[in-house]
C-alpha cells in the first residue's frame, strides 16, 4: 500500500512538472507575441500598481521588481502636464477610465527635449473584482503632431496668399 502511494505521488508530482513546463512555454510564447505587437506599434506599456503606487514597465518576459515611484515617474513630466496626468490617473484607480486618449509631454531622457505621447488607459481587476491596477499604453505621436502643425501652417499661408494676391483660387475636378 505504501509503494503504491508513493508510485502515486511521484506520477502526480511528474505531471505537475510537466503542467508546468507547458504553462511556462505558453506563456513565453505569449510574451514574445506581446513584445512584438508593443514593438510593431512603437509602443510602451505600463502598469500602475494601486498597492505600491509603483509603475511597472510591462515588455514581456522582463518585469522588474522595484518598479518606478509614482513620483519618479512624473519627474519625466512636464510641468504644465503633471496635474492632468494626476487627475486621470486618479480617476483610473477609481474606475473612471477616460474614453480618449490623453496626451502629454515626456521627456524620458531627462534632456529637456519633450516628446508628445498620447496616454490611453484601462485597468486590470483582482479575482475579488476589485481594481488591482491601471495599464497605461504610450505612443509617440510628436511626429504627427509636427506634421498636422506644417500643414496647417502651409494652409494658412496659401490662403493668405491667395487673399492679398487679389486672385481667386480655383479647385475643379477633371473627369
Amino acid at each position: 500500500v505504501v509503494l503504491f502511494i508513493g508510485c502515486v505521488l511521484i506520477s502526480f508530482i511528474v505531471l505537475l512538472r510537466f503542467k508546468v513546463r507547458v504553462a511556462q512555454h505558453e506563456l513565453s510564447v505569449k510574451n514574445k507575441r506581446l513584445l512584438m505587437a508593443l514593438h510593431a506599434g512603437n509602443l510602451v506599456a505600463w502598469r500602475y500598481d494601486l498597492k505600491t503606487n509603483s509603475f511597472f514597465k510591462i515588455d514581456g518576459n522582463k518585469f522588474s521588481e522595484e518598479g518606478y515611484s509614482y513620483e519618479k515617474f512624473m519627474e519625466c513630466i512636464h510641468p504644465d502636464d503633471k496635474q492632468k496626468l494626476d487627475e486621470v490617473l486618479m480617476n483610473s484607480c477609481d474606475g473612471n477610465v477616460p474614453d480618449k486618449p490623453l496626451c502629454v509631454r515626456v521627456d524620458r531622457k531627462k534632456t529637456g527635449c519633450y516628446r508628445i505621447i498620447s496616454k490611453e488607459f484601462s485597468l486590470t481587476y483582482t479575482s475579488g473584482g476589485k481594481i488591482e491596477s491601471v495599464v497605461e499604453i504610450d505612443k509617440d505621436i510628436t511626429e504627427s503632431v509636427s506634421m498636422q502643425r506644417k500643414l496647417e501652417d502651409s494652409i494658412r499661408k496659401m490662403e493668405l496668399a491667395v487673399k492679398y494676391s487679389n486672385t481667386v483660387f480655383w479647385e475643379y475636378e477633371v473627369k
